[in-house]
């Protein structure tokens, strides 16, 4: 039984066209939720904003204002927005991933044509199809040129080996994609080193010297590229900074054991000076995997081994030398190109237990077993990076939802009114549970907003109206994330909300809470003080609705002068016997507005829940309300406005039976000061608020 799945399967994996759309839609498959993507990171400022107003030939006669020489992604994305009228997210996010799906299905047709053995070809192309670190460069519009330039690079080699064959129109073909690829991107001058490393490992032909012309084209890019207007760039690196890039790069090789590096560094020696740091961990656990898939490359007899390393090196070349490190390790695509050559490099090691070409399965008993640990190992191989890719694109559908409540919010503002956002993530680092960054060098999360961008074209990009946005940073709110706005204090930030609309951004609950509606800094005239809690804090108005098994409570509270500590607000909930229910003791507005940021004349709307307990029966109950210093767990004095201490410091807002219709307000019919004079001692029992809080 065994033995006839693993030869159907070897059987599958080998006819050409069907593998190489297995592939293909494996890709599509794992990365779907992309097209639902929104756009974030630099696609609003950094390319749509800065391609307005631009022509699609001057894209190839300048990038001026613009970090790189890219013309072909900005020419296409243009067109594009000529057709559909305009950005459209669906649109773009399905670009990135057809290409990585034609990727894919080039990677298999290079890896059949380096080795003839279709068993190696299916499994590079399914690790190339699940490398882990390309997961921005398919769900994030902005890294469009890393696929597209791939596609190009790998439609060159593909070219030139059928034109070898002698079709010599492929061979004017790939010249063609060799030059669409440099105009995608600058690093697609590597092009030519690898067609000629193919050449001199290639045994039992002769060296073709049509390879060498392919050397022309990135030579006259180069000489173009260096007179284009364009922002300077960080030019080569130090030695340092070139280390820590080969590093990175070296963990984007042997990516499915780098995780071992992590775990080695905690353990002797590797824990000791002097041969202590992820480094040196991570290079001798390189070492031993080159030597491991050498000799796997050797039992194999494939000549892959050479080819993949050359493409893993030189594809590394550029950004090692001339990117910055903190650039390389913030930005996973890059590895998008070097992941051709670890795929076609981590391919080898499964090789080594199937029956070479073109022999077919063996019908014993050890060919079968052979078979089913070879694709064990496909399996052991790319079953961390789905859980990896899967992380990594909840990080960014939970960017995409913060874009789209943007978008949403800034909808429901008039236009003429001024819009500012608070605290607004720049990156994030994930926070789903079990994604456990596992690497040694880089960083999980997502970068949101970058620090240069306008926060108008997020809004403007994805989906809103054209409209001024502004986001701030204020640091008494205690942001534990790194955030995106200009750095202001709370008197500034009063003076917005007295002029303008503001979102303050709650990381934890992933939402954006409406400081403007909970926040009155210039409120009208008519706020009562139904009950008073020392000498800085009134209870302006409170209502209660219940829906189902939830008491929902509105307290309106009136700073009367400013509190000099932050104080905590009890509700809570009693039976008949006066035992306790349900309660929510927190700081006013689910904990965003602490007492201390309140001035005089301040009205805070606080919003409250409680859960009812399913078993509570249909009696009557007591809701009751106060402060309490959290330091000392003493309550604020509760006074009625005739002078009148409420037993035990606690506002009664409530006593009734829970079978109360809908909704109830105690600013309407009897005022808690009637309920006060009638019920001095209204709870018929004593509280203990040391042991309650």
């Amino acid at each position: 039984m065994l033995k006839r799945a693993s030869r159907a399967f070897c059987n599958f994996a080998r006819h050409p066209i069907l593998g190489m759309v297995v592939v293909a839609a494996v890709a599509f498959f794992v990365y779907r939720d992309a097209l639902g993507f929104l756009f974030f990171n630099d696609d609003p400022t950094g390319h749509f904003r800065w391609m307005e107003g631009r022509s699609l030939a001057w894209f190839f006669v300048s990038a001026r204002d613009h970090a790189y020489y890219r013309p072909l992604s900005f020419a296409l994305w243009k067109a594009l927005h000529a057709v559909v009228g305009h950005h459209d997210p669906f649109l773009l996010h399905s670009l990135n991933l057809v290409f990585h799906a034609a990727n894919c299905a080039l990677v298999w047709l290079l890896a059949y044509r380096l080795t003839k053995h279709k068993d190696y070809a299916f499994v590079a192309a399914v690790l190339f199809a699940l490398y882990p670190f390309s997961y921005e460069a398919v769900a994030y519009v902005g890294a469009f040129v890393h696929p597209l330039t791939t596609f190009f690079v790998l439609a060159t080699l593909v070219l030139y080996r059928e034109a070898r064959q002698g079709a010599n129109w492929l061979f004017y073909a790939s010249h063609l994609t060799l030059v669409l690829a440099l105009f995608t991107q600058e690093n697609a001058v590597i092009a030519p080193f690898l067609l000629i490393a193919w050449e001199l490992i290639e045994r039992g032909r002769a060296f073709d010297k049509r390879s060498l012309t392919y050397l022309i084209e990135p030579l006259l890019f180069l000489a173009l590229w260096l007179r284009v207007p364009k922002l300077p760039t960080a030019g080569l690196q130090p030695l340092a900074g070139i280390w820590e890039n080969a590093l990175h790069f070296l963990q984007a090789i042997v990516y499915p054991v780098a995780p071992l590096a992590s775990t080695l560094v905690t353990h002797p020696p590797l824990s000791s000076p002097p041969l202590g740091g992820k480094a040196v961990a991570l290079v001798a656990v390189a070492l031993a995997s080159f030597v491991v898939l050498y000799v796997a490359g050797r039992r194999a007899k494939t000549r892959s081994f050479s080819l993949s390393l050359a493409w893993a090196v030189f594809s590394a070349l550029p950004a090692t030398f001339f990117l910055e490190s903190a650039y390389v390790s913030g930005s996973p695509r890059l590895y998008y190109f070097t992941a051709v050559g670890a795929a076609l490099l981590w391919a080898t090691l499964p090789l080594a237990f199937l029956p070479p070409p073109p022999t077919p399965p063996s019908r014993g008993g050890r060919g079968g077993v052979r078979s089913l640990l070879a694709w064990a190992l496909v399996v052991a191989l790319v079953w961390s990076s789905l859980d990896f890719i899967g992380c990594r694109l909840s990080d960014f559908a939970r960017t995409t939802e913060l874009m789209r409540s943007m978008s949403e919010t800034a909808r429901t503002v008039p236009t003429e009114r001024e819009l500012t956002y608070v605290n607004l993530p720049f990156h994030f680092s994930s926070t789903e549970e079990g994604c456990v960054y596992p690497y040694p060098y880089g960083s999980a999360g997502a970068v949101v907003i970058p620090l240069y961008a306008d926060l108008a074209d997020f809004v403007a990009f994805n989906g809103g109206p054209r409209r001024q946005a502004r986001g701030v940073v204020v640091r008494e709110f205690q942001p534990g994330w790194a955030t995106y706005g200009d750095e202001t204090d709370l008197e500034d930030l009063r003076a917005l909300l007295a002029q303008g609309q503001v979102y303050l951004f709650d990381f934890f609950d992933w939402e954006f809470f409406d400081l403007t509606a909970n926040w009155l800094v210039s409120p009208q005239e008519g706020w009562e003080e139904m009950a008073t809690f020392g000498e800085s804090i009134a209870l302006a108005g409170h209502s209660v609705e219940k829906d189902d098994g939830l008491l929902k409570v509105t307290l309106w509270w009136k700073c009367l002068e400013p509190p000099q500590r932050r104080y905590t607000v009890f509700l809570h909930l009693y039976d008949a016997d006066g035992r306790l229910v349900a309660q929510k003791d927190s700081q006013p507005a689910s904990d965003h507005l602490p007492t201390v940021f309140w001035r005089g004349g301040d009205v805070v709307r606080d919003q409250r829940v409680l859960e009812l307990p399913e078993d509570l029966p249909g009696e009557r109950y007591t809701l009751a309300v106060g402060l309490y210093d959290p330091q000392t767990v003493v309550r604020l004095p509760a006074i009625a406005p005739d002078g009148t201490r409420w037993a035990n410091d606690a506002v009664v807002l409530e006593e009734r039976a829970l079978s109360f219709p809908g909704k109830s307000s105690r600013r309407d019919g009897v005022s808690l000061t009637e309920y006060a004079i009638r019920n001095t001692n209204v709870l018929p029992f004593p509280f203990f608020p040391q042991d309650e809080q």
